[in-house]
């Protein structure tokens, strides 16, 4: 079970990294989007770092469910925020998959260790 768990770790931790790194990547159109949606530019900055950082603290089991718990809520804000009035289909269901994995990640590691490669 723990090499399972450790696979979905693996996936979360590339999956915000990479979202991460776009954000990064065309920063002002971060801002600008996340702007017209009423949120503050520093949000986006925020957000890229705790996503690329987050993400490199997964692959290496560093704070895990510390991290599990910032990623659950970078997808209830996205799910509050964008997805919610386009329905599971096509809209929150890659929020919603991203969010029971971060709980079955989070289950699994000990908040006591900082550290927990395996």
């Amino acid at each position: 079970m723990r090499f399972g768990i450790l696979l979905i770790r693996w996936m979360l931790a590339t999956s915000f990294l990479v979202h991460g790194t776009l954000k990064f990547v065309d920063l002002e159109g971060t801002i600008h989007f996340l702007g017209s949606l009423g949120l503050p530019p520093l949000l986006a900055i925020l957000m890229s770092i705790g996503e690329v950082v987050g993400g490199i603290f997964l692959i290496f089991g560093i704070l895990t469910p510390y991290v599990n718990v910032f990623y659950i809520c970078v997808m209830l804000g996205s799910i509050f925020t964008l997805k919610l009035t386009r329905g599971y289909v096509s809209g929150y269901e890659f929020e919603i998959i991203h969010i029971v994995m971060n709980v079955a990640v989070m289950s699994s590691y000990s908040w006591k260790k900082w550290i927990q490669f395996y």
